[in-house]
């Protein structure tokens, strides 16, 4: 388990820890300011198909991708990718 605290970007500063897999459970509403900014909204939908649409495009060019750890500072898509 990946346990998180206001160490975190994006995390409200008031946060004691919470688990990885328990962020969605909170109920916090980027437009109602529940998150510090700058924040950043990723859609699961859409970035699924962005990273289909690359590894296709790279496929097809016969090429490997290899994504930048540090450009989405997330290790989870950075997997995916």
């Amino acid at each position: 388990m990946t346990t998180l605290d206001w160490r975190y970007k994006g995390l409200p500063l008031d946060l004691g820890e919470i688990e990885l897999a328990d962020i969605g459970k909170q109920g916090w509403n980027v437009l109602r300011g529940d998150l510090p900014t700058p924040v950043m909204v990723l859609l699961r939908d859409p970035l699924a198909d962005n990273i289909a649409a690359l590894a296709a495009w790279c496929d097809e060019r016969g090429l490997l991708l290899a994504p930048h750890g540090k450009s989405t500072m997330a290790p989870q898509i950075f997997e995916r990718q």
